[in-house]
């Protein structure tokens, strides 16, 4: 079950490391299915703390894919920026969502799906923009930063 909805998977697996290995895991049909689910699943806006938040990243990864967290970067006033991918099975994209952490609360800030390719590793912000870098410091995506 993943979502509330029962996925099909290719074979029958021993473990969940046989699972998790196979890149070919999902039965026919249901990648595209599964790809929907992730890239569509609302998130609450507002987590009182950051305990909350991680364990709603956990539910809206997929089981056996990947969720990998870019760190905090810190803002002039003490607010917080933190950044999570989230991997679309067999998509070839993620999902990125991004927090702001003022006080002990997490609000989230942006919520949008790109090609894997993209290399986003960090985000700041400039002149009201969300600025997204490469791994490099190159900017790879610039979007509107919510007031």
């Amino acid at each position: 079950m993943y979502q509330g909805h029962t996925v099909k998977l290719r074979k029958s697996y021993q473990d969940y490391d046989e699972f998790s290995n196979d890149l070919n895991n999902l039965a026919p049909g249901e990648a595209a299915r599964v790809a929907k689910l992730v890239e569509s699943t609302p998130l609450p806006t507002r987590f009182p703390d950051r305990r909350l938040m991680v364990a709603a990243l956990l539910r809206l990864k997929f089981p056996g894919y990947g969720l990998q967290a870019y760190g905090e970067r810190i803002l002039p006033g003490g607010s917080a920026l933190s950044l999570f991918g989230v991997e679309v099975p067999q998509a070839g994209r993620t999902r990125f969502l991004l927090f702001r952490k003022s006080g002990d609360s997490f609000n989230l800030v942006d919520d949008f799906v790109l090609s894997d390719g993209a290399d986003i590793a960090d985000v700041t912000v400039n002149d009201g923009k969300l600025v997204y870098l490469s791994r490099q410091g190159l900017v790879v995506l610039e979007r509107p930063s919510p007031q």
